[in-house]
């Protein structure tokens, strides 16, 4: 069963995020300058961009920080900061799914809500088996990559053209910390999938070996649909 603690968690991360969306929608341009063709009927864009943005920060620097805890046994090992950042990034997620339901009308949301599931599925059974956390905190850190792709997303929200300095350094290290940490974090886990296998039950070795390919293959999808976008158009 998840603990009190990690529901007082994912529930506080659902609402936080969801208000703070909802603080995007008042004047606050002094705070926050929203760019200027994305106020009215595509603001909820640029808010959903943003909120993005800072939840990737979070859950990223917070993964960071809890790999340490957990790197020498991913089945066994449980600690309260690894809890607190799945939990945090269980609730942000539920949140999106509520968020690209009611906001988004493309094909590209098909792939979306399927890694959405996925994700905030397995952040509930990390929790609720209080086991395999090692896992979820390897999906945590791919949002360090999440940080530069949620940021170049904003900087082309405010007219900055892709062959700016800032874009084109932007872009470099997202394209560098996903080949060398997003990609990298899933084959890790399917690795260690295959040397702990015969410590996971049945339910959980069904489980996981196809939820990280079907992962993988979306990330793989939209890494190539944004690299063609911005290199072969």
């Amino acid at each position: 069963m998840v603990s009190a603690s990690a529901c007082v968690v994912i529930l506080s991360s659902f609402v936080t995020f969801s208000l703070f969306n909802k603080f995007l929608e008042f004047d606050i341009h002094d705070i926050i300058p929203i760019p200027k063709r994305y106020v009215g009927n595509l603001q909820h864009k640029w808010r959903s961009a943003t909120v993005s943005f800072v939840h990737a920060t979070i859950v990223g620097v917070m993964s960071v920080f809890s790999l340490p805890t957990i790197w020498s046994d991913f089945v066994l090992n449980y600690t309260s900061i690894g809890e607190t950042t799945i939990a945090i990034a269980t609730g942000y997620t539920l949140y999106d799914i509520v968020n690209l339901f009611r906001t988004v009308k493309s094909k590209l949301v098909v792939s979306l809500f399927l890694h959405h599931f996925i994700v905030a599925y397995f952040g509930l059974m990390f929790i609720h088996h209080q086991k395999l956390l090692g896992y979820g905190i390897l999906c945590a850190v791919v949002e360090t990559n999440s940080i530069f792709l949620h940021s170049r997303q904003l900087i082309l929200m405010n007219d900055i053209p892709k062959l700016s300095a800032s874009f084109r350094v932007n872009n470099m290290i997202y394209i560098i910390s996903f080949v060398t940490v997003r990609i990298p974090a899933f084959l890790i886990m399917l690795i260690f999938f295959v040397w702990d296998i015969e410590r996971m039950t049945s339910v959980w070795q069904f489980a996981m070996i196809p939820g990280t390919l079907g992962l993988l293959f979306v990330n793989v999808y939209l890494f190539f649909k944004l690299l063609f976008s911005d290199y072969l158009v």
